[in-house]
């Protein structure tokens, strides 16, 4: 049981089944063994054929009270006997089939009849009596088609609900009869020492029986080789005591003191849980010590389950004694429960059912990947593993690639802090190249930038060197980025060292100081210069 499906599917996983014993006490144990290796989380702990289980079922079947060893090395010398054998022994022989007398030896019941034509004659049938049987047979196979269940069916329970409503109604008047009594009457307290104190005489005396209902208010356990157990040793009131019917119609005994030397035998609690041996005991009025004791080593018993008793099973007993409750401890708080297939889980799964539920200390490691996923990938202990607690597992989620950002159009300093800021734990760095241009050709140097291809040979250095660009080892602090020399929305990966970068710095067309531009200004004067040597239009 547990809040989700997931949960449970986890618990089928790790989790051991309860014990066959804990939900039907009389299995033997035997049977509850071949059960419990049936289940076993390992296929390679479970039997390996048929034909083993059948066989440790056969040997339970004529064998009722034995104890499998779990071990095949572990029956010993005692292998031989009845009480302890392999429960993984194979034999080559073919299993014989039961005759009608074994199996009812078996299973402690008289043979109901013999081998023959089943009337306990022991002759075959001819085949004419075979034939006729068949034909018996047939006719009883008549299908009933009566309506008589379905109406049984409807009807019973409605007659349940009414005898029940009824027996609501009337109570009640019942009881004010009875409370009705005159309280001026006085009625004598019976002498109930010697009887037995069972559920026979408390109905008695509160149903009237002694001439008024009686109610006991306290019951007192005394304990005395010489009286039978459960027999009333003494009475409060005693019985004689005269006394008047209270208002609502009832006599008190304040206490009734009854004999409790009872002896019980203390049963077989070997393999049961300790909540379900706190029942059994405390319903044989046992009072029940438990004391752990240490068992790594053996194979059958789990953590929590009862090894034994002292006094031991079969012992005599009497009601209030105590019993010293032996139970496993294998140290389940200094291991880790099997750690779980994480391969496919998301973070927060993997660390709830690694940590949380099997006891492991998770520790995650990233991978960038083109098809990540966002689930583990790997993980470093394998699936089923158990380890002293605080084992570290070490797992792998994929996630996706650090795209590359557009550094065109920011300055130096925007584009290192963004790169930073997009992978922080990458070491790339960032070389940046300054290239000076005239204002008038900003349109054809962009257009070259965007369209050139390093693949064709030709440097991106040596093209704009052509184009009429020149390097200046001078950067005005406000020139933005025009080129970058891994295209943006590339994978940052681990073979990414160095980007290159280029800034070009605009500046305005020279003008011949000779020219002037006020229109004002135009004469000859100027015109002439203009001919001359040296001039603008020269």
């Amino acid at each position: 049981t547990a809040e989700t499906p997931m949960e449970v599917a986890m618990m089928q996983v790790n989790d051991d089944p309860v014990h066959p014993r804990d939900i039907v006490l009389d299995v033997p144990v035997g049977v509850s063994q071949i059960i419990l290796k049936a289940m076993e989380k390992s296929p390679s702990d479970r039997f390996q054929s048929a034909h083993t289980m059948a066989k440790a079922i056969e040997w339970v079947l004529r064998n009722p009270d034995v104890i499998f060893a779990m071990n095949p090395n572990s029956a010993g010398e005692g292998a031989g006997k009845s009480s302890i054998v392999s429960i993984d022994m194979i034999s080559t022989a073919e299993i014989e089939p039961y005759g009608d007398e074994e199996i009812a030896s078996s299973l402690g019941k008289k043979a109901s009849r013999k081998a023959g034509n089943g009337d306990g004659s022991g002759k075959k049938d001819s085949p004419n009596t075979a034939s006729a049987g068949a034909k018996k047979k047939k006719k009883r196979k008549k299908v009933s088609r009566s309506m008589f269940p379905i109406i049984a069916g409807v009807a019973i329970p409605f007659f349940i609900v009414t005898i029940i409503l009824a027996v609501l109604v009337i109570t009640p008047a019942v009881e004010s009869i009875f409370a009705q009594v005159d309280d001026s009457v006085e009625i004598t307290y019976p002498d109930l020492t010697e009887k037995l104190y069972n559920d026979s005489l408390v109905n008695d005396l509160r149903n009237g029986k002694y001439g008024a209902k009686f109610v006991v208010d306290e019951i007192i356990y005394d304990r005395r080789d010489d009286v039978e157990n459960n027999k009333i040793i003494a009475t409060e009131p005693a019985g004689g005591h005269v006394s008047k019917i209270s208002s609502g119609g009832q006599l008190h005994f304040s206490s009734i003191t009854v004999n409790r030397s009872k002896k019980v035998f203390i049963p077989n609690v070997m393999g049961m849980a300790k909540t379900s041996v706190t029942t059994l005991l405390k319903n044989l009025e046992l009072v029940c010590v438990f004391e752990e004791v240490t068992d790594n080593e053996n194979p059958y018993f789990h953590n929590n389950q009862v090894i034994g008793t002292f006094p031991p099973e079969g012992s005599e007993m009497k009601v209030g004694d105590t019993v010293t409750v032996y139970v496993c401890s294998k140290n389940a708080a200094d291991k880790t429960a099997k750690l779980p297939d994480l391969i496919g889980m998301t973070e927060a799964d993997a660390i709830k059912y690694a940590k949380t539920y099997s006891g492991y200390e998770v520790v995650v490691e990233y991978v960038e990947m083109p098809d990540a996923t966002n689930r583990v990938i790997s993980q470093s202990l394998d699936p089923g593993t158990i380890s002293p607690k605080g084992t570290i597992v070490n797992i792998q989620i994929s996630i996706p690639q650090t795209a590359l950002p557009s550094f065109i159009g920011l300055t130096p300093e925007e584009a290192q802090a963004m790169l930073i800021a997009a992978a922080p734990d990458k070491q790339i760095s960032i070389v940046t190249t300054y290239y000076e241009a005239r204002e008038s050709d900003r349109g054809y140097l962009e257009a070259a930038i965007n369209t050139f291809d390093p693949s064709l040979g030709m440097t991106l250095d040596t093209l704009l060197t052509t184009l009429g660009c020149t390097t200046t080892p001078l950067y005005d602090g406000a020139s933005t980025v025009v080129y970058q020399s891994v295209p943006a929305d590339s994978p940052i990966t681990a073979e990414l060292l160095e980007i290159e970068i280029v800034v070009i710095q605009y500046y305005a067309d020279i003008v011949d100081p000779g020219v002037s531009e006020d229109p004002s200004l135009e004469n000859s004067d100027i015109n002439e210069n203009s001919n001359t040597e040296g001039g603008f239009g020269g």
